[in-house]
């Protein structure tokens, strides 16, 4: 009976020992996989740290982007993300690259397969670690890991293939995958950026990798993540102008509790040798090497007000214009987005004024009026601009143009300019893009002479056309065809184009109660009616 009880005791030590050895192994394999040995750069680090709701990791080529991302990814879906903002199991990622290839080779490759970053043996602990930069300057390598690069072998997968489940591929022969299940439940989603988004789904975390051809997918994923208070980030060199991360990065720079932005530069990267980079730099033309090694956007080169600046020359605190300032409204007329400026002129004539204005979608004539009536105020406009083709174009089933429509409402809410063009009561905004462009600039830029040296002509006061301080900084060529702009929405810019071409000067201004009686309108339009053309009318105002 002892000797019984005694074998049984043995088994299970036996046991018991067995089982601590497979689990200080499993822990050795885990402290050897790719996760565990990976060490951020400094800027990758902030951006690991980061708990903001959207980061931009930004930069020039081969800065190590998507070896940050990637490992970002990574540390969500395993489980160990740092600042503990993702759930442990069951979860669901998107990740979205610029197209199939992408995914493929560097997305997938980088997070799935060895040899995303190197390794090498310590020389005083015998340990294998990553290859690091200098503890003295981040910018070098270590020097033992600098004189031994034959010693260098490729770090295992940051996602072990202990971890996953399954894979599924949209094609398996250039291993494009689809979708990633793990062993913890999490689910990862893998969509070209020229596909359709994904629609409907959850998400706890998204991943851009590069420019997005798509604009549909960023607000496809930030409405999935809603439900689970899901955060993400996109990565990308931005050299190829995208709209959408350059908007991001802005509100990133103005201090948005949302964004953050980190940059990764090739200059900061110990990893490439300094004769490699500088070949490279030699390689790029001018504008390139903005983009693809300083890492700036590429839509910057390109913009078409690059002066502009709202906080700085160009903007002033609200205030209400004297009513001693003569009054103007602009329209850019249309059924999807009706764009609309309020600008006043001083008695100096120093400054053209942004007092206002507005963007309506899906918007009919009387409702526009009814918009402007809330803004008139107690002066009348002096005069009313509008598109000029736009004004002249016949609505489908309507007899009367869309300038007559927008100036007969304009007159039943009760406001009537004091002149009348002769575009149904409208002036004509100039069709001559580039003279409205001209003309813009000239407002823009510092007077080099006169009682105003070193002022511009324009002012927008901060904050009251949020939607035209966007426009103007966004307005670009297209950066195929250099004299060609980028097609983005511009209806309020268009306005002060056509406000600016004008050439609006100073005229005393009449208070709303002097205007006149409806019959003299309505006189007026029989008169109108019988111009026989329109179009040999100049629209300057000066």
């Amino acid at each position: 009976m002892n000797e019984a009880l005694i074998l049984r005791h043995l088994d299970v030590k036996a046991r018991l020992m067995e089982r601590a050895r497979k689990a200080a192994l499993a822990l050795a394999r885990k402290g050897m996989e790719g996760l565990a040995l990976y060490r951020p750069l400094p800027a990758a680090a902030m951006f690991h740290d980061s708990k903001k709701r959207i980061r931009l990791l930004d930069g020039s080529n081969q800065s190590g982007k998507t070896l940050a991302a990637m490992a970002e990814v990574a540390m969500a879906v395993m489980g160990n993300h740092p600042t503990g903002t993702f759930p442990k199991e069951n979860g669901r990622a998107i990740l979205v690259g610029y197209d199939g290839d992408h995914l493929a080779d560097p997305m997938f490759r980088t997070l799935c397969r060895q040899g995303a970053f190197s390794t090498i043996r310590d020389e005083q602990t015998g340990k294998v670690r990553s290859v690091r930069p200098d503890l003295n300057d981040p910018k070098r390598l270590d020097p033992y890991d600098a004189a031994y690069r034959e010693k260098w072998r490729d770090a295992p997968p940051l996602l072990p293939e202990r971890a996953i489940k399954h894979i599924a591929f949209e094609d398996t022969g250039k291993g494009i995958p689809r979708v990633i299940q793990l062993h913890n439940g999490w689910q990862l989603l893998w969509r070209s950026s020229k596909s359709k988004p994904v629609r409907g789904r959850q998400f706890h975390l998204w991943q851009f990798d590069e420019e997005i051809e798509n604009d549909q997918f960023l607000p496809e994923v930030l409405r999935g993540c809603m439900r689970f208070s899901g955060r993400g980030f996109w990565s990308a060199t931005p050299q190829t102008g995208g709209l959408q991360l350059y908007e991001l990065r802005q509100r990133a720079d103005a201090g948005d509790p949302d964004v953050a932005a980190f940059t990764l530069l090739l200059d900061d990267n110990p990893f490439y040798p300094d004769e490699e980079k500088q070949a490279f730099w030699r390689a790029l033309s001018d504008e390139e090497r903005e983009v693809r090694y300083y890492g700036r956007y590429a839509i910057l080169g390109r913009r078409l007000y690059p002066m502009f600046n709202p906080q700085g020359d160009h903007g002033c605190e609200p205030f209400e214009p004297p009513q001693t300032w003569t009054r103007y409204l602009i329209l850019d007329p249309g059924r999807m987005r009706c764009g609309t400026l309020f600008g006043a002129i001083d008695p100096d004539e120093r400054n053209a004024w942004v007092y206002g204005g507005f963007a309506l979608r899906n918007a009919d004539a009387q409702r526009w009026a009814e918009r402007v009536r809330g803004m008139q105020g107690s002066v009348r406009f002096e005069a009313a601009i509008i598109d000029k083709r736009a004004g002249k174009q016949h609505p489908m089933g309507a007899s009367d143009t869309v300038a007559r429509q927008y100036f007969d409402a304009l007159t039943r809410a009760g406001v009537m300019p004091r002149r009348l063009g002769p575009l149904a009561g409208f002036f004509p905004g100039s069709d001559d893009v580039k003279a409205r462009e001209e003309a813009l600039l000239d407002w823009l830029h510092l007077r080099g002479d006169g009682a105003f040296l070193g002022s511009p002509r324009l002012k927008i006061m901060r904050g009251v056309f949020p939607e035209l301080e966007r426009e103007i900084r966004n307005a670009q060529y297209d950066g195929h065809k250099s004299d060609k702009r980028l097609d983005l929405e511009e209806d309020c810019l268009d306005c002060l184009e056509y406000w600016a071409a004008s050439k609006p000067g100073y005229y005393p201004p009449e208070l709303v109660a002097k205007r006149p009686r409806e019959p003299v309108y309505e006189d007026w339009l029989k008169r109108a009616q019988g111009r026989q053309s329109q179009d040999t009318f100049t629209c300057a105002l000066g």
